[in-house]
């Protein structure tokens, strides 16, 4: 993990020393962060970290619809981030790649790290 400097987090590099990845991988990890930023997406794909689920599972499992989990698995689905397969008249999703399970684990890891978890407050009566 990166550090900051005691200098207020700035690096003293010439600007020639920075260095990007390319514009088309950045725009593909935009792509990515842009499907997951939705927390249905999110909870579906933590879903299926798990293992291949049905829209039926996956719904129940979420609390959304069935037709509202179809509409966030296409958006997945078209961002690259998950697969699927027909098996009788079912669909089943599973996960695209093995690393998008691991960035939402490592957000969660962050999470707990960043965000203490506070006991809620009593309501008054």
């Amino acid at each position: 993990m990166r550090k900051h400097s005691d200098h207020g987090g700035h690096h003293h590099l010439r600007p020639r020393d920075l260095q990007l990845p390319n514009e088309q991988d950045m725009l593909n990890v935009t792509r990515i962060f842009q499907a997951l930023s939705d927390l249905t997406r999110a909870k579906v794909i933590f879903a299926l970290t798990q293992g291949e689920r049905s829209v039926n599972e996956i719904a129940v499992v979420v609390g959304a619809s069935p037709s509202s989990v179809s509409h966030h698995l296409r958006r997945l689905r078209d961002a690259g981030l998950v697969e699927y397969h027909r098996h009788g008249n079912q669909i089943f999703y599973s996960i695209e790649d093995i690393h998008i399970a691991a960035i939402l684990e490592e957000a969660q890891h962050h999470t707990e790290h960043t965000y203490p978890v506070v006991a809620p407050r009593a309501k008054r009566k």
